[in-house]
């Protein structure tokens, strides 16, 4: 009889702490004991538990948890992460300590340890549109083509889309763009088209300045090339309009290598509304030429080369972000 209400009471307990809910309420602070505003505190087996320090240091998390003792995780970017074992409601005070040279993984300095989300030892995708103010210079073929079109070929933007990833503080990315317009002169019967493209390979490093910029420095290998093609209208392919002004599709290749420096924000979104934080920022720097020549193509693949091709040195632009959070179910390292 004994031994039968002993697993009664075995299975009422189990019953009871299964599922059971705890409050947990306290204040974080520094090493002397100055609150830290803002930390977050989450179950570490829930991330969508949590919850974040006031003005003042204090909080209150609920956690729904069948696990007992619950690991809870309280981080702040400028100090060392710690982590809890909470069994029942209660009031706490933790202390954090701030990073120091020695201390392990260094949070103020490496991105993915700033936000939730992300782990440091993962691949994070990354998608960006850069929005380039580049116009190119055509003068120096007047002997090859008409006033039109030395106005027109190379002064539409340029917009290149980026696909690449995040490793620490370390990126890299391929970036692909094209832009067509066309244009027709009152003066004359050509119908006008012009492309620009480019693609290449960039390389970066990036550092954390306060809780959401970032500042970066970029490097990489790009080739542009422009295109244009003049065709006369159906009604005016006289033989005396021909010679005057032959059709035309040629074609200008020039390779360089850039770098720059970035300034971008970065959102810091919680995990459980979204897998995914956003970015924006300008970056500037100056654009070399790969080789001293432009190669140029015509329709029937006869190559000119050329020097004349006059890329900006000062390149400057905007970009926006899109990166994909690679760690949501492990939190912060």
């Amino acid at each position: 009889m004994k031994t039968a209400w002993l697993i009664l009471l075995s299975i009422l307990l189990s019953f009871e702490l299964y599922g059971q809910k705890i409050v947990l309420t306290g204040f974080v602070g520094d090493e002397h004991n100055f609150p830290v505003s803002y930390a977050r505190i989450h179950n570490a087996l829930n991330l969508q538990e949590h919850t974040a320090t006031d003005s003042s240091g204090h909080f209150r998390l609920e956690i729904a948890s069948d696990t007992i003792p619950v690991p809870v995780q309280i981080y702040s970017p400028d100090y060392e992460t710690k982590v809890i074992s909470v069994s029942t409601s209660g009031d706490i005070t933790v202390y954090l300590d701030h990073n120091r040279p020695g201390n392990g993984v260094n949070q103020r300095n490496d991105i993915s340890q700033r936000y939730l989300g992300y782990s440091q030892h993962k691949l994070t995708p990354v998608f960006q549109i850069s929005y380039d103010f580049l116009k190119v210079d055509f003068s120096g073929y007047s002997g090859l083509l008409d006033s039109t079109n030395i106005a027109r070929l190379g002064k539409d933007d340029q917009i290149e889309y980026q696909i690449g990833g995040l490793l620490s503080n370390y990126s890299f990315g391929i970036g692909f763009g094209r832009n067509v317009s066309n244009y027709h002169n009152p003066g004359d019967s050509i119908f006008r088209k012009y492309y620009s493209s480019q693609i290449g390979l960039h390389l970066g490093a990036h550092f954390p300045i306060g809780s959401h910029f970032v500042a970066g420095l970029d490097a990489g290998f790009k080739n542009y090339r422009y295109r244009m093609v003049n065709k006369f209208q159906l009604e005016d392919q006289t033989l005396t309009s021909y010679l005057k002004h032959p059709e035309l599709d040629i074609r200008f290749n020039q390779p360089v290598v850039n770098s720059c420096i970035e300034f971008i924000y970065r959102t810091d979104l919680p995990v459980d509304e979204t897998f995914m934080d956003f970015t924006i920022g300008g970056y500037f720097g100056i654009e070399s030429y790969l080789s001293k020549q432009t190669y140029i193509y015509s329709r029937n693949d006869r190559l000119f080369s050329d020097s004349n091709v006059r890329l900006p040195k000062f390149i400057y632009g905007i970009r926006i972000g899109l990166l994909i959070k690679n760690d949501i179910y492990g939190g912060q390292n």
